[in-house]
């Protein structure tokens, strides 16, 4: 398919220059907080299962252990798992594979998580894709079981709370959305052999290399939940949701969740396919949960990867391309579009300088209170007009479109500020730097010891009220 005459693959081109250009500048930058865990710490570090510890002592051991080594194979994984959002659109929507893949590469979430050294925007992703493309391009056989099998064990390999919600939702959509209950039972048995021959591999690798594998990863990654059912009792619970959930909002705009929104509404009882309702499962397993076990998930581009992979191939199959013609006719809209961009870039600028005081934890500083409502105000009043205005100047333009148009637009004004941000740009905790956390930490009266290394500044904090250190590490 070409679109407006030009072959649509240099679109894709076109964008991983973009992702390159943006992703470049960043690659050498120094560890910040527990970034530098996997890499001074691998292949020792047994909190997590294997897989991806390895990965990274053999990337140590070929290529040094220089900064750009691991935010590199970031990269890499990133797009092998663009290969994967091409091939499911491909399935799903014939001929539209490269616009997911372009809204993939570009969006900053993607630029700027990709390049954490961790397992959930690495390799996970690419892996968990692979199980979907797997679970709904194959034939119903056994081949098909036998491969998503595997696909779950190698993924287990390297982080075990997310596949078992990646499984959860494949049993619940063999069986409630394909309503193949056999087929749903014998995935069932399946994954508690995948389950089993992935406690018992644990085990075994951890007699023989003399690391403890086995215990550490099973006590690090469980997850009470009968905390979790009391802590739905509480009101700040679900102010930690929403708060989490206007993070991920953040990184990948407003227009586009709800142009998500809007569609699925429109079509979950309509056209959509019984695989686009399993990948909004999936979605909705894998994101969700986060924001009531970690309190700052939003915040964490890693762990909202897998959440804008899914994103932009439903949002991909969801959106109406023909209507996109009205940009070859029109003389005046893609002058219209820069003009927007334009005032995006000057007047809302950098959207990820979200009011946060060193943790986003700090919710009870009241000078973060007056922060968030200048936020609100200043930011979605000025994007509320822009879009309310720019809908009414060009009524031709449907909403749905303007709604696309606009979180393209957000997503490149957003890289351009990340390209030249004076915080780190891989987490959106608001960080300013050594010098304005050391300013803030006086101004608070703690007692602290401030330690110099190469290329990082490790700061211990005698925190009385905790009775307990905490350690920062900063980019300098």
């Amino acid at each position: 398919m070409r679109f407006s005459g030009v072959n649509p693959y240099i679109f894709v081109g076109l964008a991983v220059i973009v992702n390159l250009l943006f992703s470049f500048p960043h690659l050498g930058k120094p560890f910040i907080y527990d970034e530098i865990e996997f890499v001074n710490f691998s292949p020792i570090l047994t909190l997590h299962p294997p897989l991806y510890v390895s990965c990274i002592w053999m990337l140590k051991h070929l290529f040094g252990a220089h900064e750009w080594v691991f935010r590199a194979f970031g990269m890499v994984c990133g797009y092998g798992a663009a290969l994967f959002i091409y091939l499911i659109t491909q399935y799903l929507r014939p001929q539209y594979g490269w616009v997911a893949v372009v809204l993939y590469v570009m969006s900053p979430l993607v630029i700027q998580g990709g390049l954490i050294p961790d397992i959930d925007n690495t390799i996970l992703p690419m892996i968990i894709l692979g199980i979907l493309y797997t679970f709904l391009r194959m034939p119903r056989t056994w081949k098909r079981l036998l491969m998503v099998s595997l696909f779950c064990f190698v993924a287990l390999m390297a982080k075990t709370t997310t596949i078992y919600a990646v499984m959860f939702g494949l049993i619940v959509a063999e069986g409630v959305i394909y309503r193949r209950w056999q087929s749903a039972l014998s995935f069932l048995v399946a994954f508690l052999m995948v389950g089993a021959l992935f406690h018992v591999t644990l085990y075994e690798l951890s007699v023989w290399s003399h690391l403890n594998f086995y215990v550490d990863t099973l006590a690090h990654n469980h997850v009470k939940v009968s905390e979790i059912l009391s802590g739905l009792a509480s009101p700040i619970t679900y102010f930690k949701i929403a708060y989490n959930a206007h993070a991920l909002i953040v990184w990948i705009s407003l227009f586009w969740v709800a142009l998500l929104l809007i569609k699925a509404a429109q079509r979950f009882r309509g056209d959509m396919t019984e695989s686009e309702k399993t990948l909004y499962l999936i979605l909705f397993l894998t994101t969700v949960p986060y924001f009531l076990i970690r309190g700052t998930a939003g915040g964490f581009p890693k762990y909202t990867f897998l959440a804008i992979s899914l994103l932009v191939i439903l949002l991909t199959v969801s959106i109406d391309f023909a209507k996109f013609s009205i940009l070859r006719r029109s003389t005046i809209l893609p002058g219209a579009i820069v003009v927007i961009f334009l005032a995006m870039y000057v007047v809302v600028r950098d959207p990820l300088l979200t009011p946060v005081i060193i943790k986003s934890l700090t919710l009870s500083d009241p000078r973060m209170i007056a922060q968030l409502v200048h936020f609100y105000v200043h930011q979605y009043l000025f994007w509320t007009v822009l879009f309310v205005g720019s809908a009414l100047l060009f009524k031709q333009f449907r909403f749905p479109e303007w709604l696309f148009v606009f979180g393209i637009l957000y997503a490149l004004n957003l890289n351009l500020h990340q390209r030249s941000a004076d915080y780190s740009t891989r987490y959106s905790y608001g960080e300013r730097g050594a010098e304005q956390l050391i300013a803030y930490l006086k101004e608070q009266g703690y007692s602290s010891k401030l330690i110099l290394a190469r290329k990082h500044i490790i700061f211990y904090l005698d925190d009385w009220k905790k009775q307990r250190d905490e350690e920062f590490i900063l980019s300098d």
